[in-house]
């Protein structure tokens, strides 16, 4: 690997070591108008489910977040600006 692809890598794709809180707010900066649901953040970062969902509720809990829920069921997320 080249200096460069080294730095895009780095620059354009979360490192792993990086919270699971860290990577939903990266996600959202890059996505800002986006909802997503807890599936479109794990296809995006591998992780554990139940670890992701209590990591998205504390950001609706702390008021980052905005949880609604469609009449088809359907959990969105969206960054509050």
């Amino acid at each position: 690997m080249n200096a460069s692809e080294t730095k895009s890598a780095t620059v354009l794709e979360p490192s792993a070591h990086i919270s699971i809180e860290q990577r939903i707010l990266i996600f959202c900066t890059r996505h800002p108008k986006m909802k997503f649901t807890l599936e479109c953040i794990l296809t995006d970062h591998e992780g554990n489910e139940f670890d992701l969902h209590e990591e998205i509720e504390d950001l609706v809990n702390d008021g980052i977040l905005e949880k609604q829920i469609s009449n088809a069921g359907t959990v969105w997320y969206y960054i509050l600006n």
